[in-house]
């Protein structure tokens, strides 16, 4: 039995508990692109190159490479929107077959302009569509991380869903994820995020199509200090 399906069982027996890292997998040496493995994307989304195309339910394609420390980004451009998409980071652990944000590891900016993590959204910002270009950055501080507590002042959005995992996530004091819309920042919606290796992800609903750019070159001008994840 793998490691995924062990804790699933201890988990929700509440035997066990993990670190989110106990699940990170090795980075293949190919370069970063969206993974065409189940253990990244749901089976019902078509991937051809970067290009990932939505069929039924949300449910979320994540790329084959993550990141755990200094401050990255992608872009995403909306070539189809019949039906909806949701844009940004998760761990290896976030639900499939579901939209990124749906659980306590992942964050996401939706077409609709909501900001999402653990299922709740944020607050409103601008909406996209058809040719808009998204970009998504992450800032992961590689510093001292911290447990949380019930009524932690720093937490933007505290969780109030965990998953079958019983996994012990951590604050990365500092750290945090933020969006822009054809070059321009639409917000930092997440600060002091859960440590962990984060995955570009993409959630899609219906025939909702997205491509996914990586770098070296974007279509708009990148925050200053970001690496593009083509690097990794």
């Amino acid at each position: 039995m793998d490691t995924i399906a062990t804790a699933q069982i201890e988990g929700a027996q509440h035997r066990a508990t993990y670190k989110n890292t106990d699940f990170d997998i090795d980075q293949p040496d190919t370069p970063a692109a969206v993974a065409a493995t189940q253990i990244h994307t749901a089976h019902q989304l078509k991937v051809v190159g970067n290009t990932v195309t939505g069929h039924g339910g949300y449910s979320t394609a994540k790329a084959t490479h993550g990141v755990s420390s200094g401050k990255w980004c992608y872009e995403a451009t909306v070539d189809g929107c019949i039906g909806h998409c949701r844009l940004g980071w998760g761990q290896i652990l976030a639900e499939k077959q579901a939209p990124i944000g749906y659980d306590e590891y992942g964050y996401c900016y939706s077409d609709t302009g909501k900001f999402f993590h653990c299922s709740l959204s944020l607050s409103n910002s601008e909406t996209f569509g058809l040719g808009d270009v998204i970009g998504c950055v992450i800032c992961i501080e590689d510093g001292e991380t911290r447990p949380e507590t019930q009524t932690d002042p720093s937490r933007t959005y505290p969780p109030l869903r965990k998953g079958v995992y019983n996994v012990e996530q951590k604050i990365s004091p500092g750290s945090f994820i933020e969006f822009y819309k054809n070059g321009v920042c639409v917000g930092r919606p997440f600060t002091d995020i859960y440590h962990g290796r984060y995955y570009p992800s993409v959630s899609l609903f219906g025939g909702a199509s997205i491509t996914l750019n990586f770098g070296p070159v974007f279509f708009c001008d990148t925050p200053p200090g970001c690496s593009p994840l083509c690097s990794v």
